[in-house]
This record gives structure tokens, C-alpha cells and sequence, in this order.
């Protein structure tokens, strides 16, 4: 039995040894002069398949350069056929109809195209970084947009899946997504509704269409401020920033609002600002308004990083006794909301005293505690203020 097994491990080492022999002799051969001892060699190698990676991998580190790339569009193919199951002849690409039988295989989908489409002439460029996702239903509709090709669930069909022109996507019974949230992960053609709701839906289309895929696609409907939005998901989520970006208000109503703010036995907050926990953020538990007032601020659209802020100031007056006003000096600005440079209460008097000075930003139109000043005899000036766009 021992010389049995023994004979045996020989038989295998020496056909390994001739095995080994015989790839260095192709290797060798890679660098012939003669194509048709390249040729051989070449298709030799890739008949041993992935076994034949690691000679493969350190002649492509060889100073002939050659060799080093003959070895690397080898190993290309190599790896190719093992992943979609046929031989990769073209290393620009495999046909669509290969690529789409191998989504099938690998993700237990199927995938629903018409013979016009002609997958079968179609090449597609594979891109290997994409390979390296994991995911075969990914991998594969990213390699089928770079052909001009669509993916879209079947409606009511669960694993049933579209190929179509993706320039024709609008055309197609799409699932309709209300927000860049909602979007599928996978690249997948759908429609996105976007509704901007401070600037002209045509002057935002006028934007979009050169970053969407196919302009045809990219719809305005000016009765309802509405955008809708066909395409790939990747682009469909740079189309909801991009509208997020350019939607913002030009102008806002700035509202000030002074309190007097005491500590007595009950609590008293006026019914507005209730929700601004103010007894905890000030200590306080009675607040008497002094007043309200607003005005309204443009945004300074073009702000550059360095430019000077545009002269003036903006003024708030409260009568009362003490009487103050809030005075904004410098500008306005911001993506989202106001931010509001050098704000100040003074007391309104012959030599007005500077009582306070701040500098905030404003985003959600509600109501925010900018400060409070101690103002004597167990008083306190509470400063509130909201910017709701116009």
C-alpha cells in the first residue's frame, strides 16, 4: 500500500514538474518573433485557466515589456471567462446578450428584451473596478448603461426585469419616486418628481438637462412648479442635489422678537415661543413680550469668498420704556438661510449703550433664542429671532 501511494505521489509530481516545464516554455514563447508560436502559447495558457494566474502575474512584473503585456491581457482574459463563462475575445467588451445571460445566472432574475434591441451586436466595455462590487445586479446594469441600455423592475412581476433604449425611458411605465431618498440602490431607470419651490421650474430645467443623460427626458410642467426627472438612478440623486442647491429663497421676512424674562413662582411663557424651552435655557420662568417687528432682507446671491459686504444696515425699532432697537450691520447671506452679520440691541436714548452683539444663522423659520442681557433688578432681555423665506 506505502509503495503504491508512493508511486502514485510520484506520477503527480512529475506531471506537475512537466506541467511546470511546459508553461515556462509558453511564457518563453511569448516573447517569440513568430506570431504563430505567440499565438500558440497564448491559447495554451488560457486553456489551463486561473491555475495558470500566479506564472502569469510575475511575468507581467518582467522588464520585457512585451512579455510584461502580453501576460497582462492574458490574465485579463482569463479572469473574464471566469467570471462571465465565455471566452472574452474582444477585451473592449462582451456582447450585452452574454452580460445579460450572465445576470441571470448569477442573480436567479430574468431579463425581458426585444430582439430590435440587438444585444447580441452590442458590445460592452468592461470595466473591472465595477467587478469589484460583489454585486452581480449592480455590476451588471452599470455595465449596460455604459451600452445606452435601461433596467427597471417589472411592475407586479417580482424578479422580472426591463431592458430597454434608456433614451426612450420616459416612454416606459416607470415606479415614480417622490424624493432622492426613496431611490432604489442599484442603478436602475426610474422617475423622479422634484418640485423646487423658490425658483422657476424652467430655469431649473434649463440647468438639469445638461447633466441628464437625455434631455428628452427631463420634463417641466409649469402649473404645478413640477420637474419630472427619467434616468438612471446615480443621476436622478446629482439632479435632487443640484435642485437643492439653486432652490433657495432670494429675499426673507426677519422677525425680532424682545421678552423681559424674570424668575418668579409661576411660570408664564408666551404662547408662541413655548416650544424654545426658555425657562431652561435661560433660567427664567416668567417672560413679558416687549415686542415684535420684522422687515425684509435680500440674500446676497453672489457672495465670493473676499468680497466686501454691500453697504448699510438694516433697523428695528421698539417703543417702550426702556425703548431699544436692533440694528444689523453688514449682509445677509446664505445657502439655506439668512446668516446674519454684526447684529446689535441698543437702548434707545440720547447716548444709545450697546447691550448686545452677536452673529448667527437662521434655518428652519422657527423661532431661536440669539441671546439674553441682564438689565438689572432681577430682569433679564431676552432676543429672539426667525427668518421665514418670502
Amino acid at each position: 500500500m506505502g509503495i503504491a501511494i508512493l508511486l502514485t505521489w510520484w506520477a503527480v509530481a512529475g506531471a506537475q514538474d512537466d506541467q511546470s516545464r511546459q508553461v515556462q516554455k509558453w511564457l518563453e514563447n511569448l516573447r517569440s518573433e513568430r506570431i504563430e508560436e505567440r499565438e500558440e502559447a497564448d491559447l495554451e495558457l488560457r486553456k489551463l485557466g486561473k491555475g495558470v494566474l500566479p506564472d502569469l502575474e510575475r511575468a507581467a512584473g518582467d522588464k520585457d515589456v512585451e512579455l510584461s503585456a502580453r501576460a497582462r491581457t492574458l490574465i485579463r482574459r482569463i479572469r473574464l471567462k471566469e467570471l462571465f463563462g465565455v471566452d472574452v475575445k474582444d477585451l473592449d467588451g462582451i456582447s450585452a446578450a452574454s452580460l445579460v445571460e450572465w445576470m441571470e445566472r448569477k442573480t436567479g432574475h430574468r431579463f425581458l428584451y426585444t430582439e430590435e434591441l440587438g444585444l447580441r451586436n452590442v458590445r460592452v466595455r468592461i470595466l473591472e473596478d465595477l467587478m469589484e462590487t460583489g454585486d452581480p445586479y449592480s455590476v451588471g446594469i452599470d455595465l449596460l448603461r455604459l451600452a445606452n441600455l435601461g433596467v427597471a423592475p417589472q411592475e407586479g412581476a417580482p424578479g422580472v426585469f426591463e431592458i430597454f433604449a434608456a433614451p426612450i425611458g420616459s416612454k416606459k411605465a416607470l415606479k415614480v419616486y417622490r424624493s432622492a431618498g426613496e431611490l432604489p440602490r442599484a442603478n436602475e431607470f426610474s422617475t423622479l418628481v422634484l418640485h423646487p419651490c423658490y425658483v422657476s421650474p424652467r430655469s431649473v430645467q434649463a440647468v438639469l438637462i445638461n447633466v441628464v443623460s437625455y434631455p428628452q427626458n427631463c420634463i417641466c410642467i409649469d402649473d404645478s412648479s413640477t420637474l419630472v426627472v427619467t434616468d438612471y438612478t446615480s443621476v436622478l440623486r446629482k439632479c435632487a442635489e443640484l435642485v437643492k442647491a439653486l432652490d433657495v429663497a432670494r429675499s426673507f421676512r426677519m422677525s425680532v422678537a424682545l421678552l423681559e424674562g424674570r424668575r418668579g413662582k409661576d411660570e408664564s411663557i408666551p404662547e408662541a415661543f413655548r416650544s424654545l424651552r426658555l425657562a431652561e435655557m435661560t433660567g427664567l420662568n416668567q417672560f413679558a413680550p416687549l415686542g415684535t417687528a420684522a422687515l425684509n432682507l435680500q440674500r446676497v446671491v453672489r457672495d465670493q469668498p473676499g468680497a466686501v459686504a454691500p453697504p448699510g444696515r438694516a433697523v428695528l425699532r421698539f417703543p417702550g420704556h426702556p425703548a431699544y432697537w436692533v440694528e444689523f450691520d453688514g449682509s445677509v447671506r446664505s445657502v439655506g438661510g439668512p446668516m446674519v452679520d454684526r447684529f446689535a440691541v441698543l437702548s434707545d436714548q440720547d447716548h444709545p449703550i450697546r447691550l448686545f452683539e452677536s452673529r448667527f444663522s437662521l434655518k428652519d423659520e422657527s423661532w431661536m433664542v440669539v441671546g439674553a442681557v441682564n438689565t438689572g433688578e432681577g430682569a433679564s432681555l431676552v432676543i429672539l429671532a426667525r427668518a421665514v423665506a418670502d
